[in-house]
């Protein structure tokens, strides 16, 4: 593999923690246990899964070499507000995925979320990505956070 998933997860978060009004972006290793109101709104980013080779073995190249695909599956969770008034928490987690989205739309190019190869077989390692969003209520503790959780399915070579 010409990159790690840690390289890919960092990317995103640092990519994503741009939007407007994101007050902070935790990658996989720095995930809180509890999440502070005042760090709202925050996203958290981590892997969910892994598929090797999604498609039918290998997918061909314009020499006819095969190469494998594989699809790495990363959820981002996003804490808008504390739950406190239904239509104010509503209100900051669609502003606040709104301005995800807008993130995402910028993604048009290579390098995806400023992702490089670590060995130099191949520039730009991630392939595409696709992306939807859920809206979301998280708990931890007794706390009950209004957001929502998108799910980034990127393709690498």
């Amino acid at each position: 593999m010409a990159v790690t998933v840690a390289a890919i997860i960092d990317g995103i978060t640092t990519t994503l923690a741009a939007a407007t009004g994101i007050t902070s972006g935790l990658s996989y290793d720095e995930l809180l246990e509890g999440v502070p109101g005042v760090n709202c709104p925050m996203i958290q980013v981590y892997p969910d899964a892994f598929n090797p080779d999604p498609g039918s073995g290998t997918d061909r190249t314009a020499f006819q070499a095969g190469i494998q695909l594989q699809e790495i599956i990363i959820f981002v969770d996003v804490y808008a507000r504390v739950r406190s008034q239904i239509a104010q928490d509503m209100k900051a987690a669609v502003d606040t995925l709104d301005n995800l989205v807008t993130m995402l739309q910028t993604e048009e190019k290579p390098p995806f979320f400023g992702v490089t190869a670590t060995v130099p077989t191949d520039k730009y390692p991630i392939k595409s990505f696709r992306w939807s969003w859920k809206r979301a209520v998280f708990v931890f503790g007794s706390q009950k956070y209004m957001g929502g959780r998108f799910t980034i399915i990127v393709r690498i070579a």
